[in-house]
């Protein structure tokens, strides 16, 4: 392949190596931010472990922070890299919804359950696609991902949210826990 154009190859080749750059220092920049951003959200101390779980988008799991400093820290670390308005509408403090995928006859090992769990303590994942992880659990089966964004909408309500807690029984389906063709016996849900 022939880069060089008369009258204008050193133009071509720089912007070429221009081209092959541009996405490197973007790399490059985006590792001083989450950097910068686990030193203001983890400490100096907890740093490295925090960068790492934002750079691959992993759930935060540093074993020198107690439990509410982790939770401190990725509520800090999602509103740095997301913005205030990605985090109220998905965050780590919305895990009570999680429960929604519990107690299913199709996902008996508690899968969508745990990926819910998993995908609420991965600041570097925007709430969308947190909330497309958490719909896209191949065990939800029926309206379950539609009964998880009532509990949202719930949890988020202040009204609601000062008198009690979000009730399955009452905004969801039951039978969408249970497995075709298996017969049940009891009361009717």
């Amino acid at each position: 392949m022939n880069f060089f154009v008369p009258g204008c190859g050193k133009m071509k080749i720089f912007l070429f190596a221009f081209w092959l750059a541009v996405p490197l220092l973007g790399n490059a920049a985006k590792i001083v931010d989450t950097l910068s951003v686990a030193k203001k959200c983890c400490g100096e101390k907890a740093a490295e472990c925090c960068k790492e779980s934002f750079d691959f988008k992993n759930p935060l799991k540093c074993p020198s922070m107690a439990v509410e400093d982790k939770v401190l820290a990725i509520s800090c670390a999602q509103k740095e890299l997301y913005g205030a308005e990605d985090f109220a509408k998905l965050s780590v403090h919305d895990f009570k919804c999680c429960e929604i995928f519990g107690e299913n006859d199709n996902d008996e090992s508690g899968i969508c359950e745990k990926r819910c769990l998993v995908a609420l303590q991965a600041p570097s994942v925007s709430a969308k696609e947190k909330l497309e992880r958490i719909h896209g659990c191949r065990m939800n089966v029926g309206s379950l991902p539609k009964c998880f964004d009532k509990c949202l909408e719930w949890i988020h309500s202040p009204v609601h949210r000062m008198f009690q807690q979000f009730n399955f029984t009452e905004h969801c389906n039951w039978t969408d826990r249970l497995k075709p063709g298996k017969l049940y016996i009891g009361p009717p849900v």
